[in-house]
């Protein structure tokens, strides 16, 4: 069969790499990047009486690298439970030596909530660690059930795509080369779309990683035709090949 180009909206890592090695040919476009926050005082702070909270919430990579980084500067332990979602954040924490709680089957906030079941924040005091524009799902079911503390450590940048790289891609769109767009986040939906526009994507399919960045798309007018069942970059990669294997 012949293999699509597919353009993914991140930066080369795994998916790529997984998508490369069952034949497409794969472009990225970078349009977002997660980024630590330029004063973390607020946090060094709050680390220094992190023993006050019985739980943390850490539902991404970069909140988990500056979590075990203020940790280890401070030199204090962490007894808490960590509830962590997804599996790049998890695989930070996992030499941490914290107590990780961690559901694979999660693929959302609530899903991970649901999973470890609601009694076991009943009465607890939790806190949400996360980024400028993180999702408020947490605070929202559980600040009936606990007491949410919520605190920004990373933000999500915009990244300029190369005017070169950029004009070959809207080509490429254009004329029906690049047959599938990926995403990975609405952030990324949105940073695409500001670069590119919604009508530049030409006879594309999309396909995107979860539940959230699907309703951004969506609600963005992008014609979403496969959503990943599991958000992790694998999973990810195995069941859009296994789509195109079908379709082609």
């Amino acid at each position: 069969m012949n293999f699509p180009t597919v353009l993914v909206i991140q930066a080369d890592g795994t998916f790529s790499a997984l998508l490369r090695e069952a034949g497409c040919r794969v472009l990225n476009l970078e349009v977002v990047r997660a980024t630590p926050i330029e004063d973390l005082s607020d946090f060094t702070a709050t680390v220094q009486r992190i023993d006050e909270y019985d739980g943390l919430f850490v539902t991404s990579p970069v909140a988990a690298r500056v979590l075990v980084d203020q940790l280890k500067a401070s030199g204090r332990d962490l007894n808490a439970k960590v509830y962590v979602l997804g599996e790049r954040a998890r695989e930070v924490l996992d030499l941490s030596g914290l107590n990780v709680l961690f559901r694979s089957s999660a693929n959302t906030a609530s899903e991970l909530i649901e999973a470890i079941g609601r009694d076991e924040f009943a009465g607890k005091k939790l806190l949400f660690i996360r980024g400028d524009r993180s999702m408020r799902t947490i605070p929202e079911l559980l600040s009936e059930n606990a007491r949410i503390d919520e605190i920004v450590v990373y933000r999500t940048i915009d990244v300029p795509p190369d005017e070169k790289e950029l004009k070959t891609i809207l080509a490429q769109l254009t004329d029906g080369v690049i047959r599938w767009v990926c995403f990975f986040s609405p952030s990324g939906v949105e940073g695409f779309l500001k670069a590119v526009g919604n009508e530049s994507i030409g006879r594309a399919a999309v396909a995107t990683i979860g539940e959230t960045t699907d309703k951004r798309a969506r609600d963005a007018g992008l014609p979403v035709n496969f959503v990943s069942p599991k958000a992790t970059a694998k999973d990810f990669a195995v069941s859009l090949m296994e789509r195109i294997k079908n379709i082609d």
